[in-house]
């Protein structure tokens, strides 16, 4: 039994690493070494670009209908989420629901420069390019 337990406990790893391999170069553009874990995340590929030294930790949910562009030399912790696109809020007596046309800058694109550093649990919307995010956990940030 003890082996069988840790057999399971080195599979999860093993996965990652593997699904790491397959999935990166899903993205639109990518660099080299970039550690993610595709098991448990989840990623709008196709509207990402990423560039060297990239880690991106367990648990990320990174999605936008605009480009999400990260930088090189960055570190995300686990379940950082990154949403790129808004709601156009300014329909008064609708529900949101209903809304179906979207404004300009209801959608615009993200970008995360080099050398930035999360640690994590973090939620980040639109327009959030400055170095200043570093620590700032749960805000939207903006021009």
């Amino acid at each position: 039994m003890k082996y069988l337990a840790k057999i399971l406990l080195i599979l999860p790893r093993l996965m990652n690493y593997v699904l790491c391999k397959i999935m990166v170069p899903l993205f639109s553009k990518h660099g080299k070494n970039i550690k993610i874990f595709p098991l448990n995340s989840f990623f709008s590929y196709e509207n990402i670009e990423i560039g060297n030294d990239v880690f991106i930790g367990p648990g990320a949910h990174f999605t936008s209908i605009k480009k999400i562009y990260i930088g090189n030399k960055i570190m995300f912790g686990p379940k950082v989420t990154i949403i790129g696109g808004d709601h156009n809020v300014s329909e008064v007596g609708m529900y949101m629901y209903d809304v179906e046309q979207k404004l300009e800058h209801n959608d615009q694109e993200i970008h995360i420069m080099d050398g930035c550093l999360d640690r994590g649990k973090c939620n980040y919307f639109k327009r959030c390019y400055h170095q200043f995010w570093i620590y700032c956990c749960s805000r939207v940030l903006g021009q």
